[in-house]
């Protein structure tokens, strides 16, 4: 029988209960059965200014006697907010075995038709648009709203009746301001939930004061814009960090060869190659400030070795405490461990970025703790990092969040921190554990699976001084003056022949000119007008038996020249470690 009325049709017990609704009830409003069984006393779809007339109308004829009432009218808001006005009258029935009324609603007979399979056009039109489409009244009330908009706001459009645009923005009175103004603006709106939304809302007039908005939900294209450009300073700072500390390293290789050179010298003079060693030593520290700042621009050359996580954080303490500052007491306790494979500047990064978010976890000071020792886990014998810190802490929720890229609980940050310890602990084969409470701090253990067959704290025996295993010419390519006189320096000691080129163009000049044997040819990776590789490719031309010995201290300088089966020698480099790339590279 529901199917074939036409009005819309209803039937509520006296209390307000719905006990029926007519199946007309969709094409009407938009609303299914089970979305309009709300009692007609208060229901959201009724006119905000026609409910208490309502009613007051329900109230005075379930307190008469009479069978049926006079018709009344009442306007309500139909699922996409589109005003439409019914002349209602209510009948005295029995449902569900008790006394009920019976509202039967029929569209006003003046109610405008015109145009209703255009409207039908439009509004499917409308409703499949991505961005919310509104129609509002001269005071900014909704006059229709497309489906995407309350899912926008994570409510149901019976909770919009009556209300407009600005009920649901952050700033009120500027969208109030921006409608009589027209044109584009921006604004930001709160969901339910009390989420927050920023949005582009574009509007044109129509007649009659109405207007016509297009709202579209920008925050998350804003929220990739913020993280690109956030990519591109880190990537610029990047940058930087790693041309100063290629230039550094430079000069470094620098320092260390006549460190070398001279304490090959004078090796009887045991307080001068006492004072050589601080010199090495040194050099050797800095080295690793330049290899953390390679790190951080990822361009270090990657060569994973057997480390001690001890040493590593003994060697970083007293640069650790100069970050963090005086408010926070930092405290080292490294005990004897077994050794671990892996990049030794991966690692010193992983130290850093745990000891750099302690220090963001505790504004008002505190204490960081930096514990290394030898664990045994059911997988083996492994070297437990632990940094322990006293600060705010992270919820459970947070934690478990805590290693996704660019996710932070501080306002300040990449959120890249931790999810960059994560990924270099796992490439080394080990793994992370997290413990935190709000208020007690945050524990971050780093588990490395230890070499076998390495003794907990075991001396490194002195590498020899290799020296030449047959004479060979050799063939010198670096446009940086210092580091080019060094070198050649060190190879004449290891008794090397040696022709010193500092551009591509003198290099390839020596070849084609002169018919003297050239075994080797050693040679930078990064030089004006033709980089290492392009050089390698030339001379192999004229001399094909030329052996070819790349130097840098770019990573990307070692996969180009992994790549063209090139050997690679990283900067800066020891003597000893010259000596025994040269002679790899002529012996292979």
């Amino acid at each position: 029988m529901g199917a074939a009325i036409d009005e819309l049709c209803f039937v509520t017990a006296f209390d307000g209960r719905v006990l029926w609704v007519s199946q007309s009830v969709q094409r009407h409003t938009g609303y299914t059965i089970a979305e309009f069984q709300v009692s007609p006393r208060d229901n959201p779809i009724v006119h905000p200014d026609d409910a208490a007339r309502v009613g007051e109308a329900i109230e005075r004829f379930a307190a008469s006697g009479l069978e049926r009432s006079a018709p009344y009218e009442n306007r309500v808001y139909d699922r996409w907010g589109v005003e439409r006005t019914y002349r209602t009258e209510i009948l005295r029935t029995q449902a569900c075995g008790e006394p009920a009324l019976l509202f039967v609603c029929r569209p006003r007979p003046d109610e405008p038709t015109a145009g209703a399979e255009i409207e039908v056009s439009f509004r499917a039109l409308v409703e499949q648009a991505h961005d919310p489409i509104l129609r509002l009244a001269a005071d900014g009330k909704f006059l229709y709203f497309s489906p995407q908009f309350p899912l926008l706001l994570g409510r149901t459009p019976m909770e919009l009746a009556g209300k407009g645009l600005a009920d649901f923005a952050v700033d009120p009175d500027a969208v109030r301001e921006a409608l009589a103004r027209g044109g584009s603006f921006s604004l930001e709106i709160f969901d339910k939930s009390g989420g927050h939304h920023l949005c582009e809302a574009s509007i044109s007039p129509l007649g009659d004061g109405q207007i016509i908005a297009v709202v579209r939900d920008v925050s998350a294209a804003r929220r990739r814009e913020d993280e690109l450009r956030q990519a591109q300073k880190m990537e610029a700072i990047g940058r930087l960090a790693g041309g100063v500390a290629h230039d550094f390293n430079n000069m470094l290789g620098v320092i260390r060869t006549y460190v070398d050179l001279l304490t090959r010298q004078r090796k009887a003079d045991t307080k001068l190659v006492d004072d050589l060693a601080q010199i090495g030593l040194a050099t050797e520290r800095a080295a690793r400030l330049t290899s953390q700042l390679l790190a951080f621009s990822r361009r270090q050359v990657l060569a994973p070795t057997v480390v001690d996580l001890g040493d590593i954080a003994q060697n970083m303490a007293t640069m650790l405490r100069q970050l963090i500052g005086p408010d926070i007491e930092l405290r080292v306790n490294a005990r004897a461990c077994g050794a671990v494979r892996a990049d030794r500047g991966q690692l010193e990064q992983v130290v850093l970025n745990l000891v750099v978010n302690s220090r963001d976890a505790m504004p008002r000071g505190g204490a960081i703790d930096i514990d290394v020792t030898e664990v045994a886990l059911p997988e083996g014998a492994f070297a437990r990092l632990s940094v322990v810190d006293q600060g705010t802490g992270m919820t459970d929720v947070e934690v478990t969040r805590a290693a996704e890229p660019f996710f932070t609980t501080r306002m300040k940050g990449t959120g890249l921190g931790l999810s960059t310890v994560h990924g270099i602990v796992h490439q080394s084969g080990g793994h992370l554990a997290l413990d935190s409470k709000p208020g007690t701090g945050t524990r971050v253990d780093v588990f490395l699976p230890i070499v076998e067959g390495t003794s907990k704290r075991e001396p490194q025996s002195a590498a020899p001084v290799l020296t030449a295993s047959r004479p060979a010419v050799i063939l010198l390519v670096e446009d940086e003056r210092l580091v080019r006189e060094s070198v050649h320096r060190l190879l004449e000691d290891l008794g090397y022949t040696v022709v010193a080129a500092e551009s591509p163009g003198e290099a390839l000049g020596h070849c084609r000119e002169s018919d003297d044997a050239i075994d080797l040819m050693l040679t930078d990776f990064a030089m004006p007008g033709m980089n290492g590789l392009e050089l390698s490719t030339k001379i192999r031309k004229l001399r094909p038996t030329c052996r070819i010995l790349m130097m840098s201290g770019y990573a990307a300088s070692s996969d180009s020249a992994a790549a063209a089966g090139v050997m690679f020698l990283p900067k800066p480099f020891s003597v000893d470690a010259l000596a025994e790339a040269v002679r790899s590279a002529l012996d292979g």
